[in-house]
């Protein structure tokens, strides 16, 4: 059995999952650097400044997570935690999707999938969105 203090367990819980958060925009970044090498067309053009624009989002709450996480004492908001979860849980297999069908054939990609694709990102799941909504997942508590 282990003596661990519990702010460590949770500590090692936030930065776990925005591990797993990090590693989705690797993968993205991957995405977008393999779609430079092929001729661009108008929906690929939207699809990469969507995912752009969603990496820096990304990259800002991993950025202010870890200001907070830093602090001497701090409390996870249960509810936050479980929200970027799922949030990442959704977001994995779309952009794993895409690297599949970018690794597969950039024919279908432009006549089969990117309008398509770029609807969902932009009208239903607007991942940019709900990450920039989400509440950072710990808050710093004051010691008394």
């Amino acid at each position: 059995m282990s003596n661990q203090d519990p702010i460590d367990n949770s500590r090692s819980e936030v930065l776990l999952s925005l591990s797993r958060l990090l590693s989705l925009a690797a993968l993205m970044e991957t995405s977008l650097a393999c779609l430079e090498t092929k001729r661009v067309t108008l929906e690929e053009k939207m699809i990469k400044t969507y995912i752009n624009v969603l990496v820096i989002a990304i990259a800002d709450y991993v950025s202010g997570a870890h200001a907070i996480i830093n602090a001497p004492t701090f409390d996870i908001e249960q509810n936050a935690l479980d929200d970027l979860n799922a949030l990442i849980a959704e977001m994995q297999p779309v952009f794993e999707d895409l690297q599949n069908k970018i690794d597969y054939d950039w024919n279908f990609l432009e006549q089969y999938y990117e309008h398509a694709f770029y609807g969902r990102l932009s009208n239903d799941l607007r991942f940019k969105e709900r990450i920039q909504a989400l509440s950072l997942c710990v808050v710093a508590t004051v010691a008394k």
